[in-house]
């Protein structure tokens, strides 16, 4: 029996330990605690080092479909928009102004939104339509009109969880001391520059993005 309750002792000690590293109790002396409501929200932000490992990688094989999820990619973090906003872009959404450009687009319950272009962005969405549009070529796809596009000409959000899932996969074998389990289009959505990006309270009708 003494054996047994060390044994359940031990057992108990190692997943306070364990719920310690996860976030989900405090440590005060040798007293573990739950956390305040609301606490721990910080330690869910994804870290700068993290971010800028995934906004400058070459995430996929060849170009279109590298420079489509390094737009993706933009577009969940340094905008904020969320994976169906961002299926659901159309080209015919952009009106060119100089080296900048303005986007309409659907954000939720159908409201429409605007997003101004900034030149670094419109660059990279110049780059890339190329590509998308000599992809549907040369694989004969027909052309839509929405910005992001796959082999089945409808790009999907599930293309984007998956796109995650892999980021997800890759970062935490190499070691990434950020709780992977964490990483999620949401979460890319919700980072601290997206959060500087809307503004306070995430709801301004027009937003900057790209310089």
């Amino acid at each position: 029996f003494p054996t047994r309750r060390s044994s359940d002792l031990t057992s108990v000690r190692q997943f306070l330990n364990y719920s310690f590293i996860k976030g989900w109790v405090s440590i005060s002396g040798n007293h573990f605690h739950m956390p305040p409501k609301g606490s721990g929200q910080k330690d869910r932000i994804i870290s700068d080092e993290v971010l800028h490992e995934i906004l400058n990688r070459d995430w996929g094989k060849g170009d279109f479909y590298i420079m489509r999820n390094r737009l993706i990619l933009h577009f969940l973090i340094k905008a904020g928009l969320g994976a169906l906003e961002i299926c659901n872009i159309q080209l015919s959404g952009f009106t060119v102004n100089g080296s900048t450009a303005v986007l309409a687009y659907e954000g939720k319950a159908g409201k429409e939104r605007v997003l101004v272009v900034e030149e670094g962005l419109w660059g990279l969405i110049q780059e890339y339509v190329k590509y998308r549009n000599r992809y549907l070529d040369e694989l004969k796809i027909k052309d839509h009109g929405y910005l992001m596009v796959c082999h089945r000409g409808f790009f999907e959000t599930t293309g984007i969880q998956a796109l995650v899932a892999k980021i997800r996969k890759d970062l935490r074998k190499e070691g990434c001391f950020f709780d992977m389990d964490l990483l999620n289009p949401m979460s890319l959505k919700r980072t601290s520059d997206a959060k500087n990006f809307r503004g306070h309270d995430g709801r301004s009708e027009e937003r900057r993005v790209g310089k």
